[in-house]
């Protein structure tokens, strides 16, 4: 994918050379704070849960101080960070949104910086070091050992999971599951739909025409007519792609019936965003869809 994610490995980076030539005192703060901005500055950072909120203040533990929305990661999971700050007693980093939209064309994620500021700040215990410092980042920022396929919804697992190793557990697993769920066929009923489609399209098979502003998903309709295992086939981003898969992760059918007994099978689905048409899912603070910003690279109109 093109939007490439920066992981905060920073360990290394920060204790040598100042543990050694500070020794066992603290190191300077002034020249920790020298070496995060420059290993940070510019770069596109993952927050380990998606805040709504542009004011985020994490105690040394990683945890939230106050309230906040969780959002969608496309849009609120990752920051652009501008400036890095030490203090005696907190790390002040403050940022700017990056949101991620598909890149039809390319089959791929582009990213793009808004001109949406967040400012975070983060507590440190009193006397810390460069490996405190690092710790406690990776508490509130995705760590070297973690994937963002590790933190995001279960919807966008498949999608996310590059890794040839974890990719081929995740397949060995969908196998496994698919081996009592139905495909189309002329002796397999279509489920009925029992719940408010709002807007979006289902069928018993894959959507051949697919546009750069539709979403398609997958998911199975079990034999009670309950959904299972939505997952994310083609995103759109921007926020836009995790309200429709909570919402048919929701819905209720009447079974499927093979030879009049109820039975599994898999499902499609899809919703085509239409400017002007459809309420933002994110409070109208998706710049694409400003009919100001009539070019959607110029985010900052």
């Amino acid at each position: 994918m093109a939007a490439k994610i920066c992981v905060l490995a920073l360990l290394v980076a920060l204790s040598y050379p100042v543990d050694k030539v500070h020794g066992s005192q603290p190191p300077d703060h002034a020249v920790l704070e020298s070496k995060l901005q420059k290993i940070l500055q510019g770069k596109v950072a993952v927050l380990q849960s998606f805040y709504t909120s542009d004011e985020l203040n994490f105690d040394s533990e990683g945890k939230l101080k106050g309230m906040s929305g969780i959002g969608p990661w496309t849009y609120f999971g990752r920051l652009e960070i501008g400036s890095v700050q030490l203090t005696d007693s907190s790390l002040i980093i403050k940022a700017k949104r990056n949101v991620v939209k598909w890149e039809e064309s390319a089959s791929e994620f582009s990213n793009y910086t808004l001109d949406r500021s967040t400012h975070i700040t983060i507590d440190l215990t009193p006397g810390y070091d460069a490996t405190m410092l690092s710790a406690t980042i990776d508490k509130v920022f995705l760590s070297r050992q973690q994937r963002l396929s590790d933190i995001v919804p279960d919807y966008w697992k498949e999608l996310l999971t590059t890794e040839r190793s974890r990719r081929a557990k995740q397949d060995q697993e969908k196998a496994e599951i698919m081996k009592s769920v139905q495909v189309a066929a002329q002796d397999v009923s279509v489920p009925k739909l029992q719940s408010s489609s709002q807007g979006i399209e289902i069928s018993p098979a894959t959507f051949t025409k697919v546009t750069a502003n539709m979403l398609t998903l997958s998911f199975i309709v079990d034999e009670k007519g309950d959904v299972t295992r939505v997952q994310i086939e083609k995103p759109v981003g921007l926020g836009k792609d995790d309200e429709i898969a909570t919402t048919i992760e929701k819905w209720k059918f009447r079974p499927a019936e093979k030879n009049g007994r109820p039975v599994a099978v898999l499902m499609y689905a899809k919703r085509v965003f239409l400017p002007g048409r459809d309420r933002d899912p994110i409070k109208n603070l998706d710049p694409f869809h400003n009919p100001q910003c009539l070019d959607p690279k110029q985010l900052s109109c």
